[in-house]
């Protein structure tokens, strides 16, 4: 009973000395070193480890003088046979030696020496000589030391891969921390950037408005076309930056009542003149006899329709028609944007709208003006409005964008 009792206070303190933060491994091994051989009674002890495949050095031991000492694996001592056979070795006054040497020195002729595991391969060797008493360690001393060994060098060797984690996990913290300031002054310089490219695009367009009612019939298609390509430019800025704004929530919206069929409208007015240059005819279909209130942004709308109709341009042929409209559906509003363009292939319908991407040759490639954001930055507004977006097949053949938007009978804050 009383050696059970001090089994367990010994494996007691090999857990606190192991978890001991103010303790290296060299003072720790001491320590446990030290707690074993008084359960045991020895008077000598030591620890040694494999350094390579070439030495066995002293690592911990009650003779501190001693601690450094290598020995070639290749010599015929009993801690360099217990590394090669993968076995304890007990030999007293009784016992026939294997055919190892060994210094003198000893007050007993009984030492016994245990292989020290580390996932299935031997790492060290813990011995222990001079036992109080007769001199002789019973099965129970030899039994108890292989067993304590094993969780001396788990404990050590379990604290030893904490700490690494923990000075990881600083180190992986402290690089983040710097990411997240790089990242924020990339998006400053991205976002200032961004703002400045706005203001000179912007004099442009303003610039080719006023020459488009002075100009010529003949040259008129040219003004068109810069006014077209300039409005194409000032939309791919405008989407990336408001979809960093979206993203973090940082783009508050402007709410207010709209009215759906003056917005279409609106919105059909902005892209008539990049229709007309592919004689592509823009069909307004609504049919609701009365046209029904919301609450949103029209600005970020407006943006909604544009890229869905500068999309639905790009890619359908010439000649061609693009129909738009809406319907009331019990509580919400659904806008549609169909064209007689390729397509989208079925497996690339959940893609489009994650940020840049661009999908297939077959359907819808992306050629000339495109940053693969447009699509991302619809889904991104109808979220914010608390609305949705998607696309389904067309009856013409080529692609269906319908995005819906709440009909709200009372007003709320976005």
């Amino acid at each position: 009973m009383e050696k059970d009792q001090n089994l367990l206070q010994t494996l007691s303190k090999i857990t606190n000395i192991s978890k001991d933060e103010t303790l290296d491994d060299h003072h720790k091994l001491q320590n446990l070193l030290q707690t074993l051989r008084e359960l045991i009674g020895a008077e000598k002890a030591s620890i040694m480890f494999k350094r390579g495949n070439r030495f066995l050095e002293v690592v911990a031991a009650t003779r501190l003088e001693i601690i450094g000492l290598r020995q070639p694996l290749s010599c015929n001592s009993p801690s360099c046979w217990v590394i090669r056979n993968k076995k304890p070795l007990y030999m007293d006054k009784d016992t026939k030696n294997p055919g190892v040497s060994f210094k003198g020195g000893y007050k007993t002729d009984a030492f016994f020496l245990a292989p020290i595991f580390s996932a299935n391969k031997v790492m060290g060797v813990l011995s222990m000589t001079d036992k109080d008493g007769d001199g002789s360690f019973s099965l129970k001393d030899r039994e108890t030391i292989l067993q304590l060994a094993g969780i001396i060098i788990s404990s050590i060797e379990n604290n030893s891969l904490n700490d690494r984690l923990k000075k990881q996990r600083h180190q992986l913290e402290k690089k983040n921390r710097q990411l997240k300031e790089y990242e924020k002054i990339r998006q400053e310089f991205f976002n200032l950037l961004v703002h400045d490219l706005k203001a000179p695009i912007a004099e442009i367009v303003a610039n080719l408005d006023i020459l488009s009612y002075t100009t010529t019939e003949e040259n008129l298609s040219f003004v068109e076309s810069a006014q077209s390509s300039c409005n194409t430019m000032f939309r791919m800025i405008s989407n990336l930056l408001d979809i960093t704004r979206l993203e973090n929530r940082m783009l508050k919206l402007i709410p207010e009542h709209l009215d759906a069929t003056d917005l279409l409208e609106e919105a059909l007015s902005m892209i008539h003149g990049q229709a007309r240059m592919k004689q592509i005819t823009l069909k307004n279909e609504t049919k609701e006899a009365a046209s029904p209130l919301f609450i949103g942004d029209r600005g970020l709308l407006l943006r909604v329709f544009q890229n869905l109709f500068a999309n639905a341009i790009q890619y359908s042929p010439e000649g061609s028609t693009i129909r738009t409209g809406y319907e009331v559906r019990e509580s919400k509003i659904l806008f549609y944007v169909d064209d007689e363009g390729p397509g989208i292939a079925p497996e690339d319908r959940d893609k489009i709208f994650d940020k840049y991407m661009q999908v297939g040759k077959r359907d819808y490639v992306i050629q000339g003006h495109s940053t693969g954001l447009g699509l991302n930055f619809c889904r991104l507004a109808m979220q914010a409005h608390k609305g949705n977006i998607f696309m389904e097949s067309s009856l013409s053949g080529g692609s269906s964008f319908r995005f819906t938007l709440p009909l709200i009978q009372e007003e709320k804050h976005f």
